[in-house]
């Protein structure tokens, strides 16, 4: 598995500042998810 893009670790080094999630598997789903909005260029519904 390849590592992951830089612009993840930006954000969850980010977000992780302020979270106080108990699990950081719900940390990295929202990077993840932030990351694939960003990466759309898109937040219409219709086009995902």
């Amino acid at each position: 598995m390849s590592p992951p893009p830089v612009l993840y670790g930006q954000l969850f080094g980010y977000l992780r500042q302020s979270s106080q999630a108990s699990d950081v598997r719900h940390l990295k789903t929202l990077c993840w998810m932030v990351y694939g909005l960003l990466c759309s260029e898109s937040l219409t519904l219709s086009k995902w």
